[in-house]
């Protein structure tokens, strides 16, 4: 190989070890010393993670009833039937929290 391809080959290697690692346990280490962690509180990780789901759960959810695809399916189909209600009560119990 040429110089010039490795140096290449090290950046993406380098880049690739920074995103898929040390972002990540940034991430970690920032949640595991929030004040919240450990007690009555709720994490300041979570509520960011609650907003930036928020959007998203909402356009899944008007896009799901606009479709009516429920209304037809069998009430053996656990994924297309039991699950979406299970995920919105659990998310709109979290919201209320």
């Amino acid at each position: 190989m040429t110089r010039c391809a490795l140096l290449v080959l090290s950046i993406a290697i380098g880049l690739m070890a920074v995103i898929f690692m040390l972002i990540p346990g940034l991430v970690v280490a920032i949640g595991l010393t929030d004040p919240g962690h450990g007690t009555a509180r709720i994490p300041a990780l979570a509520w960011r993670m609650h907003r930036s789901l928020s959007p998203t759960y909402e356009r899944w959810a008007r896009a799901r009833i606009a479709s009516g695809s429920a209304a037809s399916l069998d009430v053996s189909n656990i994924s297309g039937t039991e699950w979406p209600l299970f995920g919105s009560v659990f998310y709109l119990q979290a919201t209320e929290s």
